[in-house]
C-alpha cells in the first residue's frame, strides 16, 4: 500500500473517529427528558436499509492514454474511454447519537466495445471493475416531518479495483485482469423524502477518493505477450516509457434511491 495514502487515510480515520465520539458525547449531554422527547418526534426509527442506483463520474486519464497507445498485436489500440459508469449502493444502519452509523457495499462497472486486433480473428474487450465495503455515519437534519437532510463521511476498502483485457479467439475468451486493493474514502449530503416514517425517497451526491499508483497482473498469461515477453503473475500495468500507470477513478457521484427504515 502507499504510504502517503496510508498516512492520509489513518489522519481522515482518527478524525472521523473523533467527530463520531464527540457527537454521542453531545448528544449524551443533552439528553434530558425534553430532548429526548424532540428527538424522538423528529425521528422515530432506529435502523433502516438503503438501496440507490449511482451514476459514476470519473475520468481515469492515465489509464485512458495507456489505453490509446498500446498496439494490440502491433497494430491496434482497444477503443472507447473510460469516463461514467453505472452502479449501485446497497447498507444498513442504526441511529447512533445524531445520525446513523451504517455498513454499505457499493458496485460500478463500464464495459468497453469489443475491438477486432488484425491479421487474426481475435477481438479485446476492456472493462472497469470497481467494488468496495464501506462504513459510513450520516449525519441527520430533519426540516419538517416529511423531509430531512443528512450530511456523511465513509471509510471503505476496496473488494475489487480491477482494469480488464478480455481476449476472445476461436470461441475462447481470456480474462487478463490488472488490479489493486486501495482503501478509499468519501463525502456525500442527502435529501430524503417521508412518505411515511418507514418508507422514504433519497437522493444527493457524493465525492470520492479512489486511486492507485500501481496495477498488477492477477495471474499468468503465458498466451499473451506485452512487451515481448508474457504476462506474469504481480507484473505491474505500465505505460510505453515503461513508467506504473495510475489508475484515478476519484470524482462525484450522483445517487436515487429509496429507504426503509424501522
Amino acid at each position: 500500500m502507499n504510504l502517503n495514502f496510508l498516512s492520509t487515510f489513518l489522519r481522515c480515520f482518527f478524525i472521523f473517529s473523533l467527530i463520531f465520539i464527540a457527537s454521542l458525547s453531545s448528544q449524551a449531554q443533552r439528553g434530558s427528558p425534553s430532548a429526548m422527547s424532540a428527538k424522538a418526534k423528529r425521528e422515530s426509527t432506529n435502523y433502516r436499509i438503503l438501496a440507490n442506483y449511482d451514476l459514476v463520474m470519473t475520468s481515469p486519464g492515465d489509464l485512458n492514454s495507456q489505453r490509446s497507445t498500446f498496439l494490440w498485436n502491433g497494430t491496434t489500440p482497444t477503443l472507447g474511454t473510460f469516463g461514467n459508469m453505472n452502479g449501485f449502493t446497497v447498507g444498513a444502519g442504526y441511529l447512533a447519537g445524531s445520525g446513523f452509523l451504517g455498513l454499505e457495499y457499493s458496485s460500478a462497472v463500464q464495459e468497453l466495445s469489443n475491438t477486432l486486433i488484425p491479421p487474426g480473428t481475435t477481438s479485446v474487450q476492456d472493462t472497469l471493475n470497481y467494488d468496495v465495503a464501506y462504513v459510513v455515519y450520516d449525519w441527520l437534519f430533519n426540516k419538517a416531518p416529511n423531509q430531512s437532510y443528512e450530511f456523511g463521511l465513509g471509510l471503505g476498502q476496496t473488494l475489487k479495483f480491477q482494469f480488464h483485457n478480455i481476449f476472445t479467439s476461436s470461441g475462447v475468451t481470456e480474462d487478463l485482469i490488472w488490479q489493486a486493493t486501495p482503501m478509499v474514502f468519501k463525502v456525500r449530503a442527502n435529501y430524503n423524502y417521508h412518505f411515511s416514517s418507514s418508507f422514504k425517497l433519497r437522493v444527493g451526491a457524493t465525492y470520492e477518493n479512489a486511486t492507485s499508483s500501481s496495477l498488477t497482473a492477477s495471474a499468468n498469461h503465458p498466451t499473451i505477450n506485452i512487451a515481448g515477453s508474457p504476462v506474469v503473475s504481480g507484473q505491474p500495468l505500465r505505460n510505453n516509457a515503461g513508467q506504473n500507470v495510475k489508475v484515478d477513478i476519484s470524482g462525484f457521484r450522483i445517487n436515487a434511491g429509496l429507504v426503509l427504515a424501522f
